[in-house]
């Protein structure tokens, strides 16, 4: 049976943003729950399942860009170093004073410093959460926060899109740009909104996010070698 290879990298890319979405959403659940618990044994296994959920989600997003997994990074760890935080509070009463009539208790500041902490989990577990989502819109949604007016309005060569292109012609083997890029240029490749590429002799500008024939050419420069296209920025 014929599979279009359009749809099936398109289906393997749609269940790649499920299982992380499935994986970030274990992780702020269990960050929650292992804040509100005083156990120190649950909040260690919290944080070791957490450290092997964050490491697959790194890695995931690494593989599209340094921005995306930098953002990942920076979620997971602000998410773990939330349990970490000591649940008890400490306070010592100092003696009372001649004046200390409008003073607040020493319960009262118990309860206020054990609501400023509360507050101090809940919002570090938000912005870790939004750090890693920023993360995996950079590798999945990078359409969804770019800036629309920052490119040229007319383009010198033109947009390469798979799904426009006669079945006969570039729909058999087509593989991901990603794959014909070395390490380094896949780190640098949050800077590109397009890359010039020589599909079938003739230049393109393609997506970082695009399927091409497996024979197309990428474009450098003859000097250091760096690839060739339109900046984001």
């Amino acid at each position: 049976m014929y599979t279009d290879p359009i749809e099936r990298l398109g289906f393997q890319k749609r269940q790649g943003i499920h299982t992380n979405l499935i994986v970030l959403l274990a992780i702020i659940l269990m960050a929650y729950f292992a804040n509100t618990s005083h156990s120190q044994i649950i909040k260690y296994i919290a944080v070791i399942v957490i450290a092997m959920f964050s490491y697959c989600l790194i890695m995931n997003a690494k593989k599209e860009g340094f921005a995306a997994g930098f953002c990942v990074l920076l979620g997971c760890i602000i998410i773990t170093s939330t349990i970490l935080i000591s649940n008890g509070v400490y306070y010592v009463e100092s003696p009372a004073g001649k004046y200390n009539l409008f003073t607040e208790t020493m319960t009262e500041r118990i309860q206020s410093l054990q609501s400023s902490r509360e507050f101090l989990h809940l919002y570090s577990l938000f912005i870790g959460a939004s750090c890693i989502g920023l993360g995996l819109i950079f590798a999945y949604r990078p359409s969804l926060i770019q800036i629309k007016n920052h490119l040229p309005f007319e383009y010198p060569y033109p947009i390469w899109n798979s799904k426009n292109q006669q079945i006969t012609q570039f729909s058999k083997n087509l593989v991901s740009t990603k794959e014909f890029l070395t390490y380094k240029e896949k780190m640098l490749l949050c800077r590109f909104r397009y890359l010039l590429v020589s599909i079938d002799g003739k230049l393109y500008l393609v997506s970082p996010n695009e399927i091409i024939p497996h024979d197309s050419i990428i474009i450098r420069t003859k000097s250091s070698k760096t690839l060739c296209g339109i900046s984001r920025f």
